[in-house]
């Protein structure tokens, strides 16, 4: 992801860290198997969502991560954590689960290639967390 935001230019560019919100109550409730199949169904409904020049992955466990390149505004960027809310809750019914999966996000916005990587990350995370003790389903944009 480094090398794809170092070739960017001067747009402005979003990381993206996000949580799945209680996700062992999943494994521990259901099963790891089903577990699974949630996160597979998250990371496709992801692949959907986001544009195909932005890069998607997964950190470990329950955490995605998603590179966001040559957004066209800040307003843009502002409505994605919405939308991707509301594809979260969809989740939990096409998994045969009670109730809907929610996530956290934390966000990390660069202008210009003024950011390195690491830099983006590391705010990303302090975003995450914010927005976790916020009260989870939430995002937080660091800075703002």
């Amino acid at each position: 992801m480094g090398a794809a935001l170092a070739g960017g230019g001067g747009g402005l560019h979003a990381l993206f860290i996000i949580d799945v919100d209680d996700f062992k109550s999943i494994n521990d409730g259901f099963g790891h198997i089903e577990g699974d199949r949630v996160l597979m169904a998250i990371a496709k409904a992801m692949e959907e969502f986001f544009r195909g020049s932005d890069i998607i992955g997964r950190l470990g466990g329950d955490e995605f991560v998603v590179l966001l390149k040559d957004i066209p505004s800040i307003d843009v960027l502002k409505t994605r954590p919405a939308g991707l809310r509301a594809l979260f809750s969809k989740i939990g019914g096409s998994c045969s689960l009670p109730g809907h999966i929610s996530a956290s996000f934390g966000v990390s916005v660069a202008s210009g290639g003024r950011k390195s990587f690491e830099e983006l990350y590391r705010e990303a995370d302090e975003a995450l967390y914010r927005a976790k003790a916020e009260g989870k389903n939430g995002y937080h944009i660091y800075g703002g």
